[in-house]
């Protein structure tokens, strides 16, 4: 990791947080396009900003949980930001929508959500970041073996959100499919090819697939009774 060099994307649009970094807490930083993400903090570390308008329209229009697939799947530490104190002005969508959106992020992704005020206050996190991975390492962290067993691991706990499905068959499925898109485009004719899948469950499947596809773009995922203290839901 280079000393103090953060890579901004050159498509995002934070004046005061890029200030910040640079004249409160001394980094290096350079931008450049991005393939994903808005900033690299080094090998493996990626983070992905948004603010909490941003984060309410892309459950709308469906992008969020195929940004967090890619994230998941592509990178060893990567990291979502969500910016604002309120979700305020978020129209059309409801409240136990957006607490579902987060328990989805969290349970079903394993993706890290992280809440912040305001840029000031993401340019803050982003260094805390970037100085504790200087100080544990790159290869710290509660997963441990090569990137391709814990790219491994992260396919097989996507797949395990799924109803009925456990660490066996999920490992079941990646060797017939070859990928976590092939199962979720799998038809139930299809998934009755793999060991373990009888009718019910290929039936099963489908339909929470398709629910969920559904779920996700309308913004109708489940929620908890009450939000996170401090920032406001």
């Amino acid at each position: 990791m280079d000393l103090r060099r953060i890579v901004m994307d050159c498509r995002e649009h934070a004046d005061d947080l890029a200030r910040c970094l640079v004249e409160h807490h001394g980094f290096d930083l350079e931008r450049a396009m991005l393939p994903l993400g808005d900033y690299r903090l080094g090998t493996g570390t990626l983070v992905e900003r948004k603010t909490t308008q941003d984060f309410a329209l892309s459950i709308i229009d469906g992008r969020l949980f195929s940004q967090a697939y890619r994230l998941v799947i592509h990178e060893d530490h990567p990291i979502l930001i969500v910016e604002g104190m309120t979700f305020e002005g978020a129209v059309g969508l409801s409240m136990p929508a957006l607490r579902g959106a987060f328990i989805t992020l969290a349970q079903s992704f394993r993706l890290p959500v992280l809440r912040t005020r305001d840029q000031a206050d993401t340019a803050w996190t982003l260094a805390q970041l970037f100085e504790q991975r200087c100080r544990v390492g790159h290869a710290s962290g509660l997963i441990h073996g090569s990137p391709g067993r814990r790219l491994q691991a992260r396919k097989e706990a996507v797949l395990q959100a799924l109803p009925g499905v456990g660490p066996t068959l999920a490992q079941r499925l990646l060797q017939h499919f070859g990928s976590v898109a092939a199962v979720m485009g799998a038809t139930a004719a299809e998934l009755k090819e793999v060991y373990g899948v009888g009718p019910q469950r290929a039936a099963a499947l489908v339909e929470t697939l398709h629910e969920a596809a559904a779920a996700w773009s309308a913004g109708g995922a489940p929620a908890p009774e009450a939000g996170p203290p401090g920032i406001c839901l």
